[in-house]
């Protein structure tokens, strides 16, 4: 894809980051129309040049901030390039270590356009060259061509690679676990060293009450930890300056910050990590500069390791927080009319404060974090058309074990732009919040999706009673309402929430059983539709659905397609009437495929899942896989039930019994169901199939099989349930009031196992159907084989109970097959 740039200044372009598109690679043309009277020389660049995108986020102390663009050499790139500039002088780059340097000649516009992301992009250039001075810079001419593509995360110059070990083996996100801090204190070649002394620094970021270490631990409930790994001065050669330039019209500071940076980092690299790349050895690299390079406060690379700090500003918490929040790739949290204007937040704007304010991050930033997995919720409010409860709690509050209190809650909109609700509670660890104290705030994150880099806007700040409406929500013609059901504030530690749809009850997505099926351009029969949730890692997972015998494909998505973090439904249209249409009486087979090669479920953090559907009923479901995982389905024929043949499947959910001859049914009053082509499964997510509101139009197409020896069932499902002889209890979780639960949560004692037995899940499933073993061994009747055999048991040891026994066997024998 070629895209023409219009024309820029030769001053700083700012980009931001977007989500990714679905394509991987995008061209533009360069816009830098500086002229050949240069101040510095240089560097021509081979075609194919090519370096790591960075986002810099700078801010000031008059309160505006710019973002702009930088681009990371490797250490094996510095090597490579010429000792010589391009008349044959000799050059000051350093090599052997990674260097950042900023660009000119790309546009903000398109860059989002095309969906760059800060520290997952590469690019590169078919010309260009590198100008040194006091500032040096890439510059992209307006005739070059520029290849933006974006980075396998397996790569080692993504962002995620410095912790992927620590994200794979240890089941840590990027956003918790140690990481490792090197800070510089920068003296420059006059002498000039930062105010704030070595004792001084150690004191702000880590060892005080309230510092950068401290409260980015209890923020996280402990789940991420500041580790000192020196505080260190490094002397270089350039004197901290301001440069006076004039811009349309008007005069402008320029500091050499950038240089003074730039020195650092090369000494710094030759001395602590053996002249190759500081990310080697170091999470986190503070740079603490010193005074005289102009009235900014700080700045960091999003998704980035450094973050630089002018003076002073080294030792204010706030500003600490909020630098290291761009190296974790979080965006700036503002309200209608400032980028910055969340004061609930740290994201918001800094304070010169070295001991306040007290406060953590809001509830869109504590989603994207991570750090509240088992108090956060996504929540699609056109699912269900009624009205859903919430409780929400503080960042004070939070616990580690199960709670059904949030501390964040995502109402999924488009899985991009999405709103998050949190309880602004001021007490203990976030009692220094200036907005929106002791209030339900609501959140609008306009891009990044829920665990990208985005800006956040604070929409409503709610106290008690009080609503907020979203008006047509993502593009529909309902509104959904965020009422606050009851009092907040004061000492009132939880929010009780209402969330509602107003109008018309939105249709339901799939799974779902349907008596009437929504328009679609396939027959009433053998509609199938896949539905996906990708874990914490995108980009890794593909899936092919294949006639079995021919090979024929029906459809498949490459990994290209799956971001982070999203829910997606295959084939995707906008009302979600589409299906893939099956031919009756063939079989199917389902692959999906996972490049890491550890499925999409359960390992990292953020489980994702895939649902086949059939006709509304699923068929199958997992997660759990390594490279690959296949399901093979067959659709049903004119003769067939409704309920499609599994051939395979490995999930102890779906495990199949052989399949008994199904008996007949007792003399029906209208004509017979068809006769099932296989055993229903064991423990079905969903509910099972429900008998026909109606009679079936269709009368069978051969006769009957003979009876068995025992009576004839009322229902075949039920014969089939009762004879399974493996008799297993799931290992899939459920939840039960919103909480995790396994079959295991059962087994306290005999009297608890029998009452909760009897209970739900959380999707309609009864808890004895999927943990039928244990609700057995208890006395609820829902496992024959477990049953009988333990009673035959008992009777074979001698109980003197026998004939009581044999009496409720005679029972339960009637119950389960009839009189």
């Amino acid at each position: 894809m070629k895209i023409s740039l219009s024309a820029i200044g030769i001053f700083l372009s700012t980009v931001q980051a977007a989500q990714v598109s679905a394509d991987t690679h995008s061209s533009i043309r360069g816009n830098s129309r500086r002229s050949d009277n240069r101040n510095g020389r240089r560097h021509l660049l081979n075609p194919g040049f090519e370096c790591t995108l960075y986002v810099k986020t700078i801010e000031f102390e008059d309160g505006h901030n710019e973002e702009t663009l930088s681009c990371e050499l490797a250490p094996q790139t510095m090597v490579a390039m010429a000792a010589h500039d391009d008349q044959g002088n000799p050059i000051s780059f350093p090599t052997g270590v990674s260097e950042i340097i900023d660009i000119e000649g790309v546009e903000k516009e398109r860059m989002e356009q095309i969906g760059a992301i800060s520290g997952a992009t590469v690019m590169r250039l078919s010309e260009g060259y590198i100008e040194e001075g006091g500032h040096p810079v890439l510059v992209v001419p307006s005739e070059a061509t520029v290849d933006i593509e974006k980075i396998s995360d397996s790569d080692e110059r993504h962002f995620r690679n410095r912790h992927r070990s620590r994200q794979r083996h240890r089941q840590l996100a990027k956003t918790t676990g140690n990481l490792k801090t090197l800070v510089l204190r920068v003296v420059d070649g006059s002498g000039t060293a930062p105010e704030l002394s070595t004792a001084k620094l150690r004191d702000d970021l880590f060892t005080d009450s309230l510092s950068l270490k401290t409260q980015y631990k209890a923020c996280s409930n402990g789940r991420i930890d500041i580790i000192e790994r020196g505080i260190v001065d490094v002397k270089v050669k350039e004197i901290a300056q301001v440069t006076k330039v004039m811009y349309n019209g008007r005069p402008l500071e320029l500091g050499n910050n950038s240089e003074l940076e730039k020195q650092a980092r090369k000494i710094a690299s030759n001395r602590y990590a053996g002249g190759g790349d500081l990310s080697a050895k170091f999470d986190l690299v503070i740079y603490c500069l010193p005074p005289g390079t102009g009235r900014w406060i700080a700045y960091a690379y999003i998704n980035g390791r450094d973050s630089v700090f002018n003076n002073k500003w080294c030792g204010m918490v706030s500003t600490q927080m909020h630098e290291v929040g761009h190296n974790l790739g979080l965006g700036h949290s503002g309200d209608d009319q400032d980028q910055y204007g969340d004061q609930s937040a740290m994201m918001g704007y800094s304070y010169f404060e070295d001991d306040g304010p007290k406060m953590c991050f809001n509830a869109a930033k504590n989603f994207q974090l991570g750090w509240y997995k088992n108090q956060e919720m996504s929540y699609n409010p056109l699912e269900n058309p009624g009205s859903v409860k919430f409780v929400l709690t503080g960042v004070d509050n939070a616990v580690r074990g199960n709670s059904n209190k949030l501390v964040t809650l995502r109402l999924e909109e488009d899985g991009i732009s999405d709103y998050y609700i949190g309880y602004n509670r001021a007490s203990g660890i976030n009692s220094g919040t200036s907005e929106a104290k002791n209030r339900v705030s609501i959140f609008k994150k306009g891009k990044g999706g829920a665990l990208g880099y985005g800006k956040s806007i604070r929409v409503a700040a709610l106290s008690s009673d009080e609503f907020y409406t979203v008006k047509q929500w993502n593009g529909t013609n309902y509104d959904v309402r965020i009422w606050v059901a009851g009092k907040v504030g004061g000492n009132i530690k939880d929010a009780n929430i209402e969330i509602s749809v107003l109008g018309l009850p939105p249709p339901t997505e799939a799974p779902i059983s349907m008596t009437q099926q929504p328009d679609s351009p396939c027959a009433e029969e053998n509609r199938f539709r896949l539905e996906l949730g990708i874990d914490s890692f995108g980009l890794e997972t593909s899936w092919e659905l294949v006639e079995s015998i021919s090979k024929t494909l029906i459809g498949s998505a490459t990994k290209d397609k799956y971001q982070a973090g999203q829910r997606y439904i295959e084939p995707f249209d906008t009302d979600g009437s589409d299906y893939y249409c099956l031919e009756e009486s063939t079989c199917y087979d389902f692959i999906i495929f996972d490049d890491y090669g550890d499925g999409v479920c359960c390992t990292n953090g953020r489980d994702g899942f895939f649902r086949g559907i059939l006709d509304g009923n699923v068929i199958f479901e997992g997660g759990e896989f390594d490279t690959s995982d296949r399901h093979t389905f067959c659709t049903s024929g004119d003769s067939a039930t409704g309920s499609p043949t599994l051939a395979r499947t490995k999930l102890p959910t779906l495990a199949r019994t052989k399949s008994p001859t199904p008996a007949p049914t007792r003399s029906p009053t209208s004509s017979p169901t068809k006769s099932p082509t296989s055993s229903p499964t064991k423990h079905q997510t969903s509910d099972p199939t429900k008998s026909p509101t109606s009679a079936p139009k269709k009368k069978p197409t051969s006769a009957p099989t003979k009876s068995p020896s025992l009576a004839p069932v009322k229902q075949p499902v039920e014969i089939n349930e009762m004879n399974n002889k493996e008799c297993k209890d799931t290992s899939q979780p459920f939840r039960v009031k919103r909480k995790k639960r396994v079959c295991r949560w059962l087994r306290r004692n005999k009297n608890l196992i029998k009452r909760n037995c009897k209970r739900k899940s959380d999707r309609g499933d009864k808890l004895s159907d999927l943990c039928p073993k244990t609700c057995a061994k208890a006395g609820v009747e829902t496992c024959w084989s477990v049953n009988i055999r333990d009673k035959n048991q008992q009777n074979k040891s001698g109980n003197r109970n026998s004939n009581v026994k044999r009496v409720r066997r005679k029972k339960l024998r009637k119950e389960v097959f009839g009189s």
